[in-house]
């Protein structure tokens, strides 16, 4: 930093003599003004107090120093000359913040994605609907399967119900008999009776006469039994591929994303090898119980038509006889007969008679009717009459016996 030396000219001229002590500012001759000092002029100024130029801005109050105030030394050395603040530089806005353009329209990117977007869609949409008809598939199995474990009990259940309901009949018209007498006329009613209801039995069945041979639900019981079906032989089924293709152009990908939409609609259709093993499994089950009927069932039914033919012969010929035989007695055969037929019957249908049942009431196999009051606290809950006996088929209870049970 440059001092301001005492003796130096301004414009080679030099400085009027001043007081010592003055305070008044200092002129050149050509009256350019200087600032004021509070040294005296004829000593130097400390080293430590040098007065800065115009390298450093002046202070506020000061007024700057020009170039023709400048020392005569400062005319070899380049000429200082203070520049004027950078004026402040406001950060232009980033180019985002300009008003855009208005795009001519979707970029590539988003239309490829609209386009793999819609076609991820439709391949959704149409695995859905083939997971929907593999889950109908699969419902199906199950209920045939359920069918056919159910079928032989569901079908001999039918019956033996009905057996069971005219068993009692029997047995409950062979306890009143016990207990009454009766005449010839009512013989002859009762005995008719007995070969009616029969007949009601077989028609409840479904079991009916068509003159010329015996159906069961509108088939023929003594048909030939079905063909076995033949081994399953699944179709051959060739499915179309989609070509690898040289995409150039949006048109081309669109064209080329359609494609295998058609591709996978036509694959979906294309189910003729689960059509053909569904069609099987229907035509099995179909052979199944046609089977079932021819080996199991229908043996039942012809037994029970036999048993009515019997049972319709034998009472038409006790009518006739009721003048020279005891009524009563031959209407006790022909129930005990009766009865003892229906027992076979409920053996093929595998159905269990539980005539010796526990005094005691248990559910499930007794049935309360009715409570009797009793006094006597030993008998609470004591079987005190009983109507029927207890049918099971397996371990199911299907037809419990029903009683009147003791409460104290």
């Amino acid at each position: 930093m440059e001092e301001f030396v005492q003796g130096t000219a301004c414009d080679d001229k030099p400085f009027p003599d001043y007081p010592a002590e003055t305070t008044a500012p200092l002129a050149a001759d050509d009256g350019v003004p200087f600032p004021s000092y509070e040294e005296p002029v004829a000593e130097p100024a400390p080293a430590t107090e040098v007065i800065p130029v115009a390298a450093e801005p002046a202070p506020a109050a000061a007024e700057p120093i020009t170039a023709a105030a400048a020392p005569a030394e400062a005319e070899s050395a380049p000429e200082v000359i203070p520049e004027d603040p950078a004026p402040e530089v406001t950060p232009e806005e980033p180019a985002a913040e300009a008003a855009p353009e208005e795009p001519a329209g979707p970029s590539p990117l988003e239309e490829v994605q609209k386009l793999i977007y819609a076609h991820n869609a439709t391949v959704i949409a149409q695995i859905k609907r083939v997971k929907e008809k593999d889950d109908n598939v699969g419902k199906l199995a199950k209920q045939l399967d359920a069918y056919r474990a159910g079928f032989a009990e569901n079908s001999f259940k039918a019956i033996a119900l009905n057996v069971i309901a005219y068993r009692e009949d029997c047995l409950k018209a062979l306890r009143d008999l016990a207990e009454r007498e009766m005449t010839e006329e009512e013989a002859k009613k009762y005995i008719k009776y007995l070969f009616m209801d029969f007949e009601d039995l077989l028609t409840n069945l479904g079991i009916e006469d068509d003159g010329e041979r015996w159906l069961y639900n509108k088939v023929n019981i003594n048909a030939a039994p079905p063909v076995p079906l033949k081994e399953l032989t699944l179709p051959e089924v060739t499915y179309p591929t989609l070509a690898e293709k040289v995409l150039t152009s949006w048109e081309d990908v669109q064209a080329y994303l359609q494609e295998s939409e058609a591709l996978i609609l036509e694959v979906m259709k294309t189910n003729a090898v689960l059509d053909a093993v569904l069609a099987q499994c229907v035509a099995r089950t179909a052979v199944y119980e046609k089977g079932l009927y021819q080996v199991v069932l229908y043996p039942v039914v012809r037994k029970l038509i036999a048993s009515c033919q019997k049972t319709t012969e034998q009472c038409l010929a006790a009518i006739k006889a009721l003048a020279e035989s005891d009524g009563k007695a031959t209407y006790f055969a022909l129930l005990e007969g009766v009865v003892a037929d229906m027992d076979e019957i409920l053996v093929l249908c595998g159905v269990t008679v539980e005539c010796d049942l526990p005094d005691v009431y248990t559910a499930p196999k007794h049935k309360m009717m009715r409570t009797v009051k009793t006094e006597d606290p030993a008998q609470n809950g004591m079987v005190a009459k009983r109507y029927c006996d207890c049918y099971l088929m397996g371990d199911k209870v299907i037809y419990p016996a029903k009683v009147e049970v003791y409460k104290a």
